[in-house]
């Protein structure tokens, strides 16, 4: 089993930005997902929590279809369950 080293972009806030009992509720549910930046990385303060927009699936560079009505239905949405305003990240997703 090796690293597999991707990029996604993810509608969110990083991790440190929310109590572990809202992460618990959220991440139990599988409302959220968590992109970790690094190996085991998913507990980290900086690993960001969120929607997903797109993951790229190979290592080398990904086009994409960017709509941003989708991106803004994302925010909304992650407004919704959170209360909190989002950010985008183009974010490394490593696992």
């Amino acid at each position: 089993m090796g690293i597999v080293v991707t990029a996604a972009i993810i509608v969110g806030l990083p991790r440190k930005d929310f109590t572990e009992e809202e992460l618990d509720g959220f991440l139990d549910t599988g409302q959220l997902s968590v992109c970790p930046p690094y190996y085991n990385g998913d507990g980290d303060e900086e690993a960001i929590v969120g929607l997903y927009y797109e993951k790229s699936d190979r290592y080398t560079a990904t086009a994409l279809d960017w709509n941003e009505a989708d991106v803004n239905v994302l925010c909304e949405k992650f407004k919704e369950l959170t209360d909190k305003e989002p950010e985008i990240f183009l974010s490394p997703l490593v696992y």
